[in-house]
């Protein structure tokens, strides 16, 4: 699918439409990690649309997606979720300990397109059942994402981090990854009962404890190797499910992590 030709974000955005992903323009992150739009403010920043009409106007016409970045080449990409739903997890807000809890209750989620966020958190992307109704949550800190009118921003967009989305390696739609089912309790409303066996799961660091957690090792700098070690060890030694989890997130900040 590759053309060498064509200039790597081009590229993309080909491999995109090749694939049936109808995409995009987003405001992108400027300098000083702020929004492109200008707003000192922006409570969206990279991640809202350029076009007048957003993610309605998400095509897989390739001189459509030529012509809008050339007018804004450094834009971000978003995916439109027409056909999709997507598990939105988010660590920061206790989303790696509900999907644990969740797996736990209701097995392994199916491997499906996997994409890491800016954020640290992940996107599990599912086709969506034709008619289906979806909660817009599972549990705190998982989102449902689905249907016409959402969107995901998508690879190699940056995040105000200064991190970049990227699909991960072994299950990305862009290397011919399978796209998986959205698992059919996914519709059911007894979804919402699974946050109190989240609260009370044995040997996982609660929501409120990874957030402090987070906070404290925001100061903690990843790109010292002895650091990185002992706060690993240190994380380890908790035997805590969600621990590995919390040290993945925190070593990305790092420029070194792969």
């Amino acid at each position: 699918m590759n053309r060498p030709d064509l200039p790597p974000q081009r590229q993309i955005l080909a491999d995109y439409a090749g694939r049936g992903l109808a995409v995009f323009p987003l405001h992108w992150i400027a300098a000083a990690g702020k929004c492109s739009c200008g707003d000192a403010d922006c409570r969206n920043a990279g991640k809202h649309p350029l076009t007048a009409h957003g993610v309605k106007d998400a095509t897989t016409d390739i001189a459509t997606l030529s012509a809008w970045w050339a007018q804004w080449p450094e834009a971000n990409i978003g995916m439109a979720l027409d056909g999709y739903v997507v598990v939105d997890v988010d660590p920061r807000n206790g989303g790696d300990v509900g999907l644990e809890a969740i797996e736990a209750q209701r097995g392994p989620l199916p491997d499906t397109w996997l994409a890491l966020t800016g954020g640290g958190g992940t996107h599990r992307i599912y086709r969506a059942r034709e008619g289906a109704t979806y909660p817009g949550k599972l549990t705190k800190g998982i989102d449902l994402k689905r249907g016409a009118g959402a969107y995901i921003v998508v690879e190699p967009s940056r995040h105000a981090s200064g991190l970049t989305y990227a699909w991960e390696a072994s299950s990305s739609p862009l290397d011919g990854a399978a796209l998986a089912d959205a698992p059919a309790w996914f519709e059911s409303t007894q979804t919402d009962g699974v946050a109190p066996s989240i609260q009370g799961a044995t040997g996982y660091i609660a929501p409120e404890k990874a957030i402090e957690l987070r906070s404290a090792m925001a100061s903690i700098d990843p790109d010292d190797r002895e650091n990185w070690l002992t706060l690993g060890m240190a994380l380890h030694s908790t035997s805590a499910p969600n621990a590995f989890g919390l040290w993945t997130e925190w070593s990305q900040l790092s420029p070194k992590y792969n």
